[in-house]
C-alpha cells in the first residue's frame, strides 16, 4: 500500500510504501518530494537527496536526474567547562641515565622530584636521588617517596590526603625518555607488586603521552605528563631562558659519569666530558675534590626547580586569564581547543567534527612544503612553513 500526506509546505509531500501483511506500522520505504520555485523536485530517501529538472529543454530534459547529494549528521564540537576551582597540586619529575653497554643501553641511576607546597617560604619541596650502585632501585625508591608525601604524616587527615592525591607531575620528555626508564625501574623490580601502570600512547608517532601510576594497597596514584608537549619541543635550558626562570641550568659530565665511578673524588673532569662549555666557564670549576655525587644533584636540583618555575608560570597565566587548568589536558593543541570552546566559541554558531571516511578522506588532502628565501643584502634568511589544503569532494 502506498500512503501520501502533504507536509507543511503546499509543494511537499511525504510517500511511504506499506506492507500490509501484519500492521500499518511496518513501513518498507518512504521518501520526501519537495518542488522548488525553479521547479526543481528534491526527493529525500534516508540520507540521500536527489535532484530532478521538471522543466525540460535542450539542455536537460523534463524529470532528468541532475545530481545527488548525500547528507551527513556530524556532531557539534565538545564545549569545555572553566575550572571552578585552581588546581594546585602538580610538580616536576626528571631522571639520569648512563649506559651500562656498548650498544647503549641505559640504566637509570639518579632521579628527583619537585612538587608544589605551601609548607615553606619557597613554595615547593624538592628531593632528589641518587644510586651508590648501578643495582640499587633507584626508580621505586623515588616513586616510593612520592606516594608517601600524598599519604603525609600519621596524623595527616583523610581530606588532607585526598587532596595531594592525584598529583600530576611534568617530566621534559617524558614521551620517548622518562617513562621508558619508570616502566622498566617498576616492572623488573618488586615494584610491579605495589603499583599499577597505564599508559596513553600516540600510536602513530609510538610516544607515551601521559602515564598513570596507581598504588595498589591505599588506591592513591599520581599522573606524569611531558611538558615538551606543552612548550613546542624545546630544550628546557632554551624555555628557562625565554621565560626568564631565575634557575640557571648547571654543566654536568654526563659522558664522564659511569657505572663504576659513582661514588668518585678528584681532579675535575676533562673539558672533552662537557657539553657546549667555553673555556672560561670550564675554568671556573674548582680543579681537586670535585665530587660526582655533589655536583650531579646541585644539576638534578636545578633542573627539577627549573622545570617546577616554568610549569608554575605558565598555570597561573592561563588560569588567571581563562578560568583553566592545563593540567587536566596531556597536550597543548588539547588545551587550545579547550581555551577556544569555553572562552570565545558561540554555541549559536555550530562547528561540526567531521568524522569517519570524510575525515579520512580530507586528511589525505593535506600537503605540506618549505618554502626558503634568502635575502642576500641584509643576510636574512627567512623560512616559512606553508600548509596547503586541498580537498576535492566528489559525488
Amino acid at each position: 500500500m502506498v500512503t501520501s500526506s502533504p507536509c507543511s509546505l503546499d509543494n511537499k509531500f511525504k510517500v511511504e510504501i506499506i506492507s500490509t501483511n501484519y500492521n500499518l506500522n511496518n513501513i518498507i520505504l518512504s521518501w520526501t518530494d519537495e518542488v522548488t520555485e525553479g521547479n526543481i523536485l528534491i526527493r529525500r530517501i534516508s540520507e540521500y537527496q536527489f535532484y530532478y529538472n521538471l522543466n525540460g529543454g535542450n539542455q536537460s530534459p523534463q524529470g532528468e536526474l541532475i545530481k545527488v547529494e548525500k547528507l551527513f549528521n556530524f556532531p557539534n564540537m565538545i564545549v569545555s567547562s572553566k575550572s571552578q576551582v585552581k588546581n594546585e597540586n602538580y610538580g616536576s619529575i626528571d631522571l639520569e641515565t648512563l649506559s651500562i653497554t656498548s650498544d647503549g643501553e641505559q640504566e637509570t641511576y639518579a632521579g628527583g622530584y619537585c612538587i608544589k607546597s605551601t609548607d615553606n617560604e619557597l613554595g615547593y619541596i624538592q628531593k632528589t636521588f641518587m644510586s651508590k650502585d648501578i643495582n640499587e632501585l633507584i626508580i621505586e625508591n623515588i616513586i616510593d617517596s612520592i606516594f608517601d608525601y600524598i599519604k603525609g604524616k600519621e596524623d595527616s587527615t583523610k581530606r588532607e590526603v585526598e587532596a595531594r592525591n592525584g598529583l600530576t607531575l611534568y617530566a621534559h620528555n617524558l614521551g620517548r625518555f622518562d617513562s621508558l626508564e619508570i616502566i622498566k625501574g617498576l616492572i623488573n623490580t618488586k615494584g610491579s607488586l605495589k603499583y599499577e601502570v597505564e599508559g596513553k600512547w600516540k600510536t602513530e608517532e609510538n610516544k607515551l603521552l601521559s602515564l598513570k601510576i596507581k598504588h595498589k594497597e591505599s588506591k592513591l596514584y599520581i599522573r606524569l605528563l611531558d611538558s615538551i608537549s606543552f612548550f613546542n619541543f624545546t630544550s628546557l635550558d632554551k624555555l628557562l631562558q625565554t621565560n626568564n626562570i631565575d634557575v640557571q641550568k648547571g654543566q654536568f659530565p654526563h659522558s664522564f659519569i659511569k657505572a663504576h665511578n659513582l661514588n668518585y673524588v678528584g681532579n675535575k673532569p676533562s673539558i672533552e666530558f662537557y657539553n657546549n662549555i667555553n673555556i672560561e666557564e670550564y675554568n671556573k670549576i674548582p680543579l681537586e675534590n670535585w665530587n660526582i655525587r655533589t655536583e650531579l644533584l646541585k644539576y638534578l636540583e636545578s633542573d627539577i626547580i627549573g622545570l617546577f618555575k616554568l610549569i608554575q608560570l605558565h598555570h597561573n597565566r592561563y588560569y588567571e586569564k581563562y578560568s583553566l587548568n592545563m593540567m587536566d589536558y596531556i597536550t597543548f593543541p588539547s588545551f587550545a581547543k579547550a581555551i577556544f570552546t569555553s572562552n570565545y566559541y558561540n554555541e549559536d554558531h555550530e562547528i561540526k567534527v567531521i568524522k569517519g571516511k570524510i575525515e579520512d578522506q580530507i586528511r589525505t588532502s593535506y600537503h605540506g612544503g618549505l618554502l626558503h628565501y634568502k635575502m642576500i643584502k641584509k643576510f636574512i634568511k627567512v623560512t616559512i612553513t606553508i600548509w596547503i589544503l586541498n580537498i576535492q569532494m566528489q559525488c
